[in-house]
């Protein structure tokens, strides 16, 4: 888990650096009050103009060092907060990266662009400016409180009585705070959340006239927020009071005591002045760190939300020394496995089967069988529960994943597309492969044509998703990505649902002449993609049902029947000859 204290640690030596320059420009800042109490005490009774001008002197030289440090500090604050935002937004990017596909779903990507942009600012904010701003201000305080009893110890006493009792209030009024920074910043991300989704499925809202359904309930979350922010707004008005209350009555500590102390001439002019001088110098840092406290609730309330990424549940962990195949031939095997989501019952129960090196083999079932699941196990998204996944014999789990997903090409159920050019979408993973290996990979996909029709051909910008992309097209591109590594072992999962017939016609026979000799898994819905399979497994309710041929299945007049004939709607369930 990250903390505060865990992101500036590996800054040490520049955090102490920052520190010293802090200490020489409180010790600088102290010089101003004690000249004016010079000049009044010695200076003007006296009028020695030689201590006036020797005064005037230390005293901008004074100035002019305290700016350049001060410049040097806070040029090299920003530096360092920077470094630190960054490093702990990689730390993120990284983190996302090792998380299951369960986890993402569930944190959503708006939430989780909150944790990279508004939670970032505020850590950033916080780091930037108020944290060594906190820093100068505790060290301030310390330096004038000793000052002011060197001055004198009985009003130094009595002006600071004040400071415990605010020091109190400002304890008890941080829990409150923390909390109500928290329930804030969580009702603004699921605010945020909500809007993202509503943009993105304006089509689906503007379909079904969910506007005022909507627009309701982005006014109740608006409410939410006001009144969340209208708690945390008295909290800190509550603090603020506080902070004008006790500094006051320790200004009106100083003028009515220590004017007596001057008339009693117990005490010079020139002291009371530069002790009050000092004391407005002791309450500022004072208000400082009270202002700062909405900061720093905000930076921690930021951080733990960040931290709820790393609380996640990652996705399975390769093994210290992982097997490295050269290269991957193809021969998979399920033994036994079974497999269940964590909020669900298994969704695959003890299945087994063997596919040799370059076999193609078709997957069917109806929806929820568990088609896709197995690709999500093969891929080792997941881990089963029970039983073993094998590669060329060896299991899945000892695999170096890098390398072994290297050798396979992946056309998932739902493919998604870069925002960049065409080019840089279909070279995605590949990109050590030729011009001449992607323009073979777009053909063979019967991508060529449809490219060639952009504006701009293989050099066109497509948006986030493909969106300027029919369903179709992001297909055939998607097909040339993943034909574009040459794999060992291709699985498709519906990948030419969105295409015509005659396309999908021209992809198989493209994809047979591409993969001859190595493995392909076909998931379909449409029988027409995988009745030239050299077997076909039909899963029913996480199953294997069957598994054959086309002509084997047809003929036993199961559920890879029934499934078949339902789509091509042929009337009685004749069997055809083998």
């Amino acid at each position: 888990m990250m903390t505060l204290r865990t992101l500036i640690f590996p800054y040490k030596r520049d955090i102490v650096l920052l520190f010293l320059c802090i200490v020489m420009v409180n010790i600088l800042s102290l010089s101003f009050p004690w000249g004016i109490k010079v000049v009044i005490d010695e200076v003007l009774p006296s009028g020695n103009r030689n201590l006036l001008f020797l005064l005037g002197a230390g005293l901008f030289v004074s100035v002019c060092l305290k700016t350049w440090i001060n410049v040097f500090r806070q040029c090299k604050a920003n530096v360092l907060a920077e470094m630190i935002i960054s490093g702990l937004r990689e730390k993120l990017f990284c983190q996302v990266h090792r998380l299951s596909l369960e986890s993402i779903k569930n944190i959503t990507p708006s939430l989780l662009i909150s944790r990279f942009t508004g939670d970032m600012d505020s850590i950033r904010r916080f780091l930037l400016s108020d944290a060594l701003e906190c820093v100068y201000s505790l060290m301030a305080a310390v330096f004038i409180a000793g000052v002011l009893f060197v001055l004198n110890a009985k009003l130094a006493f009595l002006s600071l009585i004040p400071v415990p009792l605010f020091v109190r209030i400002h304890m008890r009024l941080l829990p409150q705070l923390k909390s109500d920074y928290r329930d804030l910043r969580d009702i603004w991300g699921k605010l945020i959340a909500r809007v993202s989704e509503v943009v993105q499925a304006a089509a689906t809202v503007r379909t079904f006239g969910g506007e005022p359904h909507e627009q309701e309930l982005f006014r109740r979350r608006q409410s939410q927020f006001l009144r969340a922010s209208s708690k945390v707004n008295r909290s800190t008005a509550y603090l603020w009071g506080s902070v004008d209350f006790f500094s006051s009555l320790g200004i009106v500590c100083v003028l009515w005591v220590g004017g007596m102390d001057v008339l009693n001439k117990s005490m010079t002019a020139g002291q009371l002045v530069a002790f009050y001088s000092y004391l407005g110098m002791l309450f500022s840092p004072l208000v400082r760190m009270a202002s700062m406290t909405n900061s720093y609730q905000d930076a921690v309330c930021a951080l733990d939300r960040i931290n709820e990424v790393y609380r996640s549940p990652e996705s399975p962990l390769e093994q210290k020394f992982p097997v490295v195949l050269k290269p991957v031939k193809g021969l998979i095997e399920f033994k036994n496995v079974s497999f269940g989501y964590a909020s669900t019952e298994n969704v695959l129960s003890n299945i087994s089967f063997v596919v040799e090196k370059g076999e193609t083999i078709g997957i069917v079932g109806a929806s929820g069988a568990g088609k896709t699941t197995l690709v999500h196990l093969l891929l080792r998204f997941y881990d089963p529960q029970q039983g073993e996944i094998f590669i060329d014999g060896v299991p899945l789990r000892q695999l170096d994943m890098a390398s072994y997903r290297k050798c396979l090409g992946v056309v998932l159920q739902d493919e998604h597309l870069f925002q960049g050019t065409v080019h840089e979408n279909i070279s995605y993973g590949s990109a050590e492969k030729g011009l001449d290996d992607l323009l073979n990979a777009a053909k063979s996909a019967q991508a060529e044509d449809v490219i060639n029709q952009l504006p701009y051909g293989y050099s066109t910008e497509i948006a986030e998703k493909g969106l300027r992309l029919s369903g179709g097209q992001r297909q055939r591109i998607a097909i040339a990505r993943a034909l574009l590594r040459n794999p060992e072992v291709l699985i498709l999962d519906e990948a030419t649902s969105a295409v015509d017939a005659l396309t999908e016609n021209k992809i198989q026979e493209a994809i047979r002449h591409h993969m001859k000799g190595k493995t392909t898994l076909i998931i379909a819905h449409r029988f027409s993609t995988i009745m030239e399979a050299d077997r076909i497994i039909v899963l029913d309710k996480g199953r294997v049902a069957e598994m054959g041929d086309h002509n084997y299945l047809l003929n036993m007049g199961g559920i890879y029947s029934s499934l078949y004939f339902e789509q091509f709607k042929q009337g009685p369930r004749v069997s055809l000859p083998n």
